[in-house]
């Protein structure tokens, strides 16, 4: 990921900051959710306005899709697809306002959806 985050860096319009503030996106990167990544997640959006969510993950369990919405995620990337030109376009899209899931998570939210 480190590479990616080198490339990322060398966009033109791309800041790293430490601590991103309202009006950013903010990327967490983890191999899986947890509670401490729920929490993180929660810190990073409490009383930012504006502020999106980008979750780059190795894996996901079917009830954590929700968690981490309930947390202010606006888009969830796989690690393995988080190439340099995908995770920017996500950072983009997510500063738009736009949301996305990879596409078996998006069938996953529809289908709990379904029977709610």
């Amino acid at each position: 990921m480190a590479g990616r985050a080198t490339k990322i860096r060398e966009q033109p319009g791309v800041e790293f900051v430490e601590l991103p503030g309202p009006g950013t996106v903010a990327v967490v990167v983890a191999e899986e959710v947890d509670e401490p990544l729920l929490e993180r997640c929660r810190e990073l959006m409490r009383g930012c306005d504006g502020r999106r969510l980008v979750l780059v993950v190795s894996r996901m369990r079917g009830d954590e899709l929700a968690r981490v919405i309930e947390c202010g995620v606006s888009a969830v990337v796989w690690r393995r697809d988080a190439t340099a030109p995908a995770l920017l376009a996500t950072v983009h899209g997510a500063d738009r306002g736009d949301g996305a899931l990879p596409s078996e998570l998006l069938e996953r939210l529809l289908a709990q959806v379904g029977r709610t």
